[in-house]
């Protein structure tokens, strides 16, 4: 799938799995199932990690769950703004 870079070790991201919104800063988090590991180490990393990293994949994610009210938080907490239809990723227009 994806290499997420940590401390200089690499992890391959196996899928996203949810995210959650700090209650006291707001800021969002993903929560992350790990290749070749046991689900006991999935962890919570913080988006911005992970968008940096892995834009288009994280993206993807976060669009396929936009029916969720969360991730339609963090669609529009990234920038994006609201898709039409089945946007391709190319199409993806960023709010300045």
């Amino acid at each position: 799938m994806a290499q997420y870079v940590f401390n200089a070790a690499e992890f391959e991201v196996n899928r996203f799995l949810d995210i959650r919104f700090d209650k006291k800063d707001g800021t969002a988090e993903v929560l992350i199932k790990w290749r070749g590991l046991d689900t006991l180490f999935n962890s919570w990393e913080p988006v911005g990690h992970i968008h940096e990293q892995l834009p288009e994949l994280f993206v993807q994610f976060v669009q396929g769950n936009l029916k969720k009210p969360r991730f339609h938080r963090l669609w529009k907490q990234l920038g994006f703004s609201e898709p039409k239809g089945k946007e391709a990723m190319s199409d993806f227009v960023r709010v300045n």
